[in-house]
């Protein structure tokens, strides 16, 4: 999803949690002897790259897990273990059997959520898609959540059987349309089958008999066979397993991190929380800088985040849905991308990234699969005067053509077959109450500018919204040309980030391809002198702001002293 535009456009976005992929690396090739499992290795970071790479190392005993494979395989030994694919929060093994069969184990990131629940949790969730929903989630055949110093492995980890598959994101572009329509029947099936159970509580789903502190009893509601109904009581709901309620200090924090009973709790809490944690982590030197080119006014001032979160607090209850429908509790794969779809033989055969899965309101979570999205002019056909077009403008136009019958496609099917589903992307403010929520998350390393953004657009447009009651907050003439300056700001750096995002070169994190790594931190040089020096020779830039971007560009000076070279990152 494009990075949204402020002021500027008036449809601007914040992406909804966990619901935008990453771009994809190249398909992985078989590593030699000599790979190292325990460092991350499928890319680089140009800023916070020790710390980031840190994150992402998990060492463990290897022969161990080998052995924990074979034994639940009902096979003799592991012969043969490579890492296949490694993402931002866990790292995919595949281990061959001594009777020539294969299985995969994950073993999660330090980074990938909280300790013991979110395994647990994302074993339970892949259970309860495959038995009681009938979606293709990988078949576990061991597991353990248990902490490092309890575990043979000495790190948490998942076996699964090996499915067979190619990831989506390597075929839908050389897929013809009927092979797209056939994908995208069962993407419509399979988000049916998300949204036919209703949960009496938000939160993530685990085994009743882990014994989780937290967690409780849960009554889900269905049309399910007996046998599906009696082993609903397998199920427990309990604190939920999205990071942003558990990252940077806060699992260390007494938060509310669910069963939520409404759906209101849910929202209030994401603000409360981040209250919680602004008072207590927040001063000016912790802000990151390091991933900025621009930082609107009052970033720095811990007071001003609470204020607007203060703002979304007196406004959430008013906007949020009252239909019944919109704010029932559902289950929904919010990784249902091209990256964790594999196909054989042009069929689905597994969604295979369960972690961080929860139950939340369905209108906070439903989302078009990414592969789908397309937010350009809908182009049915090839214009009269294709032939007279350059190569380039062909593809282009094939391109547009292609996606726009995809989309065409996908909604008319939702509409037929999943009207819930319909009802909940086309409700004409869920994408505006969907952006609130999100943007109200993170924003001390985040952009408060964007959570800021929005809350001003609701005021503005207030009268539109069918609300029976006044707008709980005002912004003055004065703040809102602070932000207006602000958000120019703002905008020129998005334009930045957009030209990157288009060509899937550079993430917003500072992630990128092995390949492209030297290319941009030269370009980033050029820009960070470019960006001075206008700075110096701008009468309206003061020095705190010249200070803050050269503070925010250091990073670029670090890699070129360094020669490009990545760190070490040891265990400790």
């Amino acid at each position: 999803m494009p990075t949204p535009r402020l002021l500027v456009q008036a449809t601007s976005t914040c992406p909804k949690p966990l619901s935008t992929p990453s771009p994809a690396p190249p398909p992985p090739q078989t590593p030699d002897d000599s790979q190292d499992f325990f460092n991350y290795t499928y890319g680089r970071f140009l800023w916070r790259e020790p710390q980031q790479l840190r994150a992402r190392h998990r060492a463990f005993n290897a022969a161990a897990l080998q052995a924990v494979a074979a034994q639940a395989a009902g096979a003799q030994s592991c012969v043969s273990m490579r890492k296949v694919w490694e993402t931002d929060y866990f790292k995919l093994f595949r281990l061959v059997l001594d009777d020539g069969r294969e299985v995969e184990a994950r073993v999660p990131h330090p980074n990938a959520g909280a300790a013991r629940y979110t395994t647990a949790s994302e074993v339970a969730t892949m259970a309860f898609a495959r038995d009681v929903l009938g979606v293709p989630a990988p078949r576990v055949l061991a597991w353990s959540s248990a902490p490092e110093e309890e575990n043979a492995v000495g790190a948490e980890y998942v076996v699964t059987e090996k499915v067979e598959g190619t990831k989506l994101v390597y075929l839908w572009g050389e897929m013809s349309l009927y092979e797209k329509e056939r994908i995208i029947d069962e993407l419509v099936e399979i988000e049916k089958r998300f949204l036919k159970v209703e949960f009496s509580k938000s939160g993530a789903i685990y085994y009743a008999n882990e014994g989780l502190p937290g967690c409780e009893e849960v009554e889900i509601t269905g049309d399910f066979s007996e046998d599906v109904r009696e082993s609903l009581s397998r199920f427990a709901i309990g604190p939920t397993t999205e990071r942003e309620f558990w990252k940077n200090g806060k699992s260390d924090m007494d938060l509310n991190r669910g069963p939520w009973r409404t759906a209101q709790d849910y929202f209030e809490s994401i603000a409360h929380n981040e209250i919680a944690w602004l008072r207590r982590f927040a001063t000016p030197d912790s802000l990151d800088m390091t991933n900025r080119w621009s930082v609107s006014y009052n970033q720095r001032i811990p007071e001003a985040h609470i204020e607007m979160l203060r703002k979304y607090l007196s406004v959430i209850p008013l906007v949020t849905p009252k239909d019944p429908d919109l704010i029932s509790f559902r289950l929904w794969n919010s990784e249902l991308h091209d990256q964790n779809v594999l196909v054989h033989e042009g069929k689905i055969t597994c969604i295979f990234d369960w972690q961080a899965i929860s139950v939340r309101p369905l209108f906070h979570s439903a989302s078009v699969p990414h592969c789908i999205r397309y937010a350009g002019d809908l182009m049915l056909e090839l214009p009269d005067n294709f032939n007279e077009l350059d190569d380039e403008e062909k593809a282009e136009m094939r391109d547009t053509v292609s996606r726009s019958i995809s989309s065409r496609l996908y909604s008319q099917k939702t509409e037929a077959q999943n009207p819930l589903l319909h009802k909940t992307l086309t409700h004409p403010h869920c994408d505006r109450i969907g952006e609130l929520i999100a943007c109200a998350e993170g924003t001390w390393d985040g952009d408060l500018v964007r959570l800021r953004e929005i809350l001003k657009r609701l005021e503005r447009d207030w009268e539109t919204l069918g609300i029976d009651a006044p707008c709980p907050y005002h912004f003055s003439a004065a703040e809102l040309e602070k932000h207006r300056e602000s958000a120019e700001g703002f905008n020129q750096s998005q334009d930045l980030w957009q030209q990157f995002s288009d060509k899937n070169m550079l993430r917003r994190d500072g992630w990128v391809f092995h390949e492209t790594f030297e290319l941009l931190v030269e370009m980033f040089a050029g820009l960070r002198d470019d960006g001075l020096r206008d700075c110096k020779n701008d009468p309206e830039c003061t020095e705190e702001q010249w200070n803050d971007l050269e503070e925010a560009t250091r990073w670029v000076l670090e890699h070129k002293r360094k020669g490009g070279g990545g760190e070490a990152v040891s265990s400790g």
